[in-house]
C-alpha cells in the first residue's frame, strides 16, 4: 500500500529556494531537480523504511537527491511520509537539524 507524501511548510520553502537558486544558472536545472525529487520520493512511497535513519536524530530518515538531502518521518497509521526539510549536502546538516528541532518546528 502506498504512503501519501506530505510537505511541511519548511520543506516547501526549502524547495522554492532551491528552484529559485537553480534557475539562475541553467533553465533546465529546476525541472531536473523536480523530477529527481519526485522519482526518489516515489520509492519512499512504497517503502518509507528504505532510507537510513539520521544517526544524531533518529526520528528522521534521509533521502539523497542529487546533492541535496531530504529529511522525512513517516506515520504508519496515517500512511504518510512527512518531508520536513531539504538541505544542500554541503551545509552543516547536524547544526541545521538541531536548530530545526530546537525551534519546536517538528
Amino acid at each position: 500500500m502506498l504512503y501519501r507524501i506530505v510537505y511541511l511548510d519548511s520543506a516547501l520553502l526549502d524547495y522554492i529556494a532551491i528552484i529559485r537558486y537553480a534557475s539562475q544558472f541553467y533553465p533546465s536545472t529546476p525541472l531536473k531537480f523536480k523530477n529527481a525529487l519526485r522519482k526518489q520520493l516515489d520509492s519512499v512511497r512504497f517503502n518509507p523504511r528504505c532510507c537510513p535513519r539520521v544517526e544524531e536524530f533518529p526520528q528522521f530518515r534521509k533521502l539523497h537527491v542529487n546533492q541535496y538531502l531530504v529529511f522525512y518521518t513517516f506515520d504508519v497509521a496515517a500512511r504518510q511520509v512527512v518531508v520536513h526539510r531539504i538541505y544542500h549536502g554541503s551545509q552543516n546538516i547536524q547544526c541545521r537539524l538541531k536548530e530545526y528541532i530546537d525551534n519546536d518546528l517538528i
